[in-house]
């Protein structure tokens, strides 16, 4: 009997750490960190253009922005790739490679009909000095994996 009440604890204390762990590597506690900057930004910026407010607030990026407040948005804080250029009159490029999905015309794939595919898209965005001066979206036709 002590045995089996000794397992039981063994048992519930796994489960309670495994749950833990879910939470800690999912989204959830990094998305609370970003929110949380952005909001420390914005307070401690309170001259700062409501527009531009609203797009970090937001998680949206727009041009006018600095790189610093282009980071606080959680899709654009970890370039894959920043390459000096001239194009577009901009000094530095930051490229994000995403997969977004796409319908394409219906094809069998084993036993179930696919309309929907993921393909790779670049997202470019070109800073002159410090300023966001242009977004450029590159569409692809390869597949992610």
């Amino acid at each position: 009997m002590r045995n089996l009440i000794l397992k039981a604890i063994c048992l519930l204390c796994i489960l309670v750490i495994l749950s833990g762990c879910h939470y800690l590597l999912s989204e959830g506690p990094y998305l609370e960190r970003a929110q949380r900057e952005a909001k420390e930004y914005v307070t401690q910026h309170p001259k700062l253009d409501n527009r531009i407010k609203k797009l970090i607030l937001d998680n949206k990026i727009s041009t006018g922005m600095t790189k610093e407040q282009v980071r606080l948005s959680t899709y654009y804080q970890h370039p894959d790739n920043i390459e000096v250029t001239s194009k577009y009159g901009a000094s530095e490029m930051w490229v994000y490679k995403r997969c977004w999905n796409r319908k394409v015309k219906p094809f069998k794939q084993g036993h179930r009909t696919v309309s929907v595919l993921s393909f790779l898209t670049y997202e470019n965005l070109y800073f002159k000095d410090d300023t966001l001066i242009k977004i450029e979206t590159i569409d692809t036709n390869k597949r992610c994996r």
